[in-house]
């Protein structure tokens, strides 16, 4: 399967940490991911392509864009979607990744993600958990009061990428947050920007999330619609459980 990752500017990195926030279960990642490029004001540095990704082309500040970006400098990359990714291509896109940030001597990369929960309408701040790689990623989210993901599964990239990293002896670790599965959730991207502000320093305000929660759901309720089609197609095909994505 052909995946191009093209590079659009050169950056001179310095063992970036990568944050990866593909759309699944309440847009977790996207919306998070979306939030620190903005407020970082982080530049577009590549994207990713391929035939079997649909013929959709964003336009941002008048010119086209990938569906899939790469924005970052010489210390933060940060990967976002604004497609669901299908299953086909799940993996392979998760290696290509993993392979340029390996290339670019990337530190760790964090996959964020959703958990579904019936009762999030109940939950003031919603739970985020950790799944590490290894056993140095396992120090780090204990060292940072993170709460451990203990059993169930992990379907889509955001997992694959983090199984991938620890094939290739990229540290990584998966961050998911309970989420609503049926609706954007800026909440729990804010509570998941706060965790990764207490693990590495990144002091991004989330006052902003919390205050257009209703404007940035109805931004993205087209996106969280594929996103579900494509949730439900998976959970049907794997017989997964959606409680455990």
């Amino acid at each position: 399967m052909n995946i191009e990752l093209i590079e659009t500017s050169e950056v001179n990195f310095e063992n970036p940490l990568a944050i990866v926030g593909f759309p699944d279960v309440g847009l977790v990642g996207t919306i998070a991911v979306s939030h620190i490029i903005e407020i970082l004001n982080l530049q577009e540095i590549a994207h990713i392509d391929s035939e079997e990704l649909p013929p959709i082309v964003v336009v941002k500040e008048r010119r086209p864009r990938g569906l899939i970006r790469i924005y970052g400098n010489e210390k933060l990359i940060c990967i976002i979607s604004e497609t669901p990714i299908p299953p086909s291509l799940a993996k392979p896109i998760a290696k290509k990744i993993v392979e340029w940030l390996k290339n670019k001597n990337a530190n760790l990369v964090v996959s964020i993600g959703g958990l579904a929960h019936p009762e999030r309408m109940e939950i003031e701040k919603p739970k985020v958990y950790g799944v590490p790689a290894d056993s140095k990623t396992e120090e780090l989210l204990e060292k940072n009061g993170v709460s451990f993901f203990e059993e169930g599964f992990l379907v889509g990239p955001n997992g694959v990428v983090v199984f991938i990293g620890k094939n290739n002896n990229l540290p990584a670790i998966h961050l998911v947050c309970e989420a609503y599965f049926q609706f954007p959730d800026p909440g729990a991207a804010a509570a998941t920007i706060e965790v990764l502000n207490k693990m590495f320093g990144l002091n991004i305000n989330v006052e902003k999330l919390r205050e257009k929660e209703e404007e940035i759901r109805l931004k993205t309720r087209e996106l969280m619609k594929r996103t579900q089609e494509i949730l439900k197609e998976m959970q049907k095909k794997e017989e997964v459980p959606v409680m455990y994505r």
